[in-house]
């Protein structure tokens, strides 16, 4: 009875994704019970930081996968308030070129006449949808939520 206890207690411990002690690793190993612990990895804050004062801000993003490269933009000024924000699917090609093309932002910016983070990853994913560059003159439904976040100044956190 007790033996039977243990290999219950011990396959309810299997099943856990914390780190065991070193008597429940040990009880585990002797009754060849497979541990499953798993390693959260790091989060980093992300912070959104408004620009300087009279200042427009842009953060672009690129994102790429095995079947679609695409990029992204927001673009706000020291008030926090969106200007506008654009996506694009480009060419399947390589991370670096993906990367370099979300830079289009400076170009959409001397275009306007003005001078990174979670929104801009959110509209580089959004890319990968479109079949065409698509500009928002209003917030995109996609970002709104992060929008709002960031203009509040609280902080998102990134999974490195």
């Amino acid at each position: 009875m007790v033996k039977q206890t243990l290999i219950v207690a011990s396959d309810e411990l299997s099943k856990a994704t914390t780190n065991f002690s070193a008597s429940n690793t040990d009880i585990l190993l002797n009754l060849d019970v497979p541990q499953r612990s798993t390693l959260k990895p790091p989060s980093i804050i992300v912070l959104w930081k408004t620009p300087s004062i009279f200042w427009t801000k842009a953060d672009t993003d690129g994102s790429f996968t095995h079947a679609s490269a695409a990029c992204g933009g927001i673009f706000r000024n020291h008030y926090a308030n969106h200007l506008g924000s654009f996506a694009a699917r480009l060419e399947l090609s390589s991370v670096l070129r993906t990367e370099v093309m979300a830079i289009m932002a400076l170009e959409i910016a001397a275009s306007k006449g003005w001078e990174g983070n979670c929104c801009a990853d959110k509209l580089a994913n959004e890319g990968h949808a479109l079949n065409a560059y698509k500009w928002w003159e209003s917030i995109p439904s996609c970002i709104r939520d992060d929008f709002l976040h960031d203009r509040l100044g609280l902080p998102s956190y990134r999974i490195a």
